[in-house]
């Protein structure tokens, strides 16, 4: 594999002219879409989306499962009938009865023991929806972009991949792995985390839900944002269970 990606490298160095051609997309991809069709049809409320074939180099399974640690954080701490924080009570209470991962294509390769453990986690929890064969230029499928909270997609070695783009078209707040070619595309348009930390996407799906309050009303800017980046700094340094 080595010998092929450095003799190709040496034909490239030659070539005294390379044209890029990037990828792209319709900026009427959206257009005549009924934004509520896939709300409706799936009876959702509130949801982060990734679209992508289920293998391991998309990095599903993790996504699964630091979701899945938000979800337990949040569980457990509803338990505690005890709890003062404000902040904490209104980000639980949220996402208690909303929050959603919703997994879009097919799974892809010979990969049955990764395949195995994504369906396994998926069946037992009804927090996450998994969509198989949905047709991209359906009207369902492109309305899926547009209630979404955010686009994640943690692949290890991505070019920018239609859905990124499509996501970015509707508006998505873009969580990507820190990927060169994928930076080459989205700038400072998307937010790069390290995908093998727990904590790293558990602190993003916590921000999405605090802005999502904010959004509500469900809390007051003045009154919380203090509490917030305190409550965040603490997180980013390992001293908080969020």
């Amino acid at each position: 594999m080595w010998i092929l990606i450095e003799t190709f490298s040496k034909i490239i160095a030659k070539i005294k002219k390379v044209e890029y051609i990037y990828d792209k997309i319709d900026k009427n991809y959206f257009e005549w879409v009924d934004k509520d069709l896939f709300k409706r049809t799936y009876w959702l409320n509130e949801y982060i989306l990734s679209v992508s074939h289920i293998e391991p180099r998309k990095n599903h399974l993790n996504l699964i499962k630091w979701f899945l640690e938000f979800k337990k954080w949040k569980n457990e701490t509803v338990s505690n009938l005890d709890i003062q924080d404000s902040l904490q009570t209104h980000i639980i209470a949220w996402s208690y009865n909303n929050l959603k991962l919703v997994l879009i294509w097919d799974y892809r390769g010979n990969y049955f023991d990764y395949h195995e453990k994504v369906k396994d986690l998926i069946a037992k929890n009804e927090d996450i929806i998994h969509i198989q064969n949905l047709e991209n230029t359906s009207e369902l499928f492109k309305s899926s972009y547009l209630w979404s909270m955010a686009h994640f997609l943690l692949s290890s070695l991505e070019t920018p991949w239609l859905s990124n783009l499509e996501a970015w078209l509707a508006w998505n707040r873009l969580i990507l792995w820190d990927c060169k070619p994928v930076k080459e595309y989205f700038w400072n348009f998307a937010k790069y985390i390290n995908p093998k930390s727990i904590n790293s996407i558990k602190k993003e799906i916590w921000i999405l839900v605090y802005e999502k309050l904010l959004e509500e009303e469900w809390i007051i800017k003045e009154d919380i944002e203090k509490e917030f980046k305190e409550r965040l700094v603490e997180f980013v340094k390992g001293k908080s269970e969020v």
